[in-house]
């Protein structure tokens, strides 16, 4: 799962218009998430500040107050990957090889396109936030319309090398490194366990 993660995190940083849309579970207020039956609730002050702690199938939602300063945190913490960020990475990695190489790399594409779909099922039925199919589905689509956008910036004579060169590439070699069977078994143990899909951490 961490090459996974390290692949596809080049993938995502490589085209600037790609931006976090869907935050998963992250922006889910921590008392709704307190409230809820299974939540393990922490409650304490250390010096000037309030710190409440819960967790939840091996996520961990963090929030320290101190005055009218509230930073907020979510990790999981299960060692299995943060699903919110894979599905941002395959995002990614789909909108690039969709816009630099749409006549190619079709198998890529497809096998991409089946690991979104299944990381949709398992937000759409984990998450707190209640996500919904067409939710996703906007935010997938805006991203691949950032991604045109961007590449339409470029002159038609120098897409093909400024895709070939762009740090995106990384994932297309990662693609020809491993196997199918192994990146499939990477989806598969990121979703064995039904958790809040959280961003963090995301490295």
């Amino acid at each position: 799962m961490k090459l996974l993660v390290a692949a596809s995190l080049a993938a995502l940083m490589a085209i600037p218009s790609v931006e976090a849309h869907a935050k998963g579970d992250d922006g889910v207020d921590l008392e709704v998430i307190a409230a809820l039956p299974g939540s393990e609730v922490t409650r304490r002050t250390e010096g000037d500040a309030e710190i409440l702690e819960i967790r939840r199938a091996g996520v961990v939602f963090t929030r320290v107050r101190r005055g009218d300063k509230v930073q907020t945190l979510s990790e999981d913490r299960t060692g299995l990957g943060a699903v919110a960020c894979v599905w941002h990475l395959q995002v990614a990695i789909k909108s690039f090889l969709d816009v630099c190489f749409p006549d190619q790399h079709q198998d890529i594409k497809a096998e991409v396109s089946n690991a979104i779909d299944q990381i949709n099922e398992f937000i759409i039925a984990n998450s707190l936030a209640h996500d919904t199919q067409a939710g996703l589905d906007a935010a997938i689509s805006a991203e691949a319309a950032k991604a045109r956008t961007a590449i339409s910036n470029i002159p038609a004579d120098q897409v093909k090398e400024r895709c070939e060169l762009s740090h995106m590439a990384s994932a297309l070699k990662w693609f020809e490194r491993t196997t199918r069977e192994s990146r499939d078994q990477s989806i598969k143990e990121l979703l064995s366990v039904p958790r809040p899909p959280v961003i963090n951490p995301c490295i």
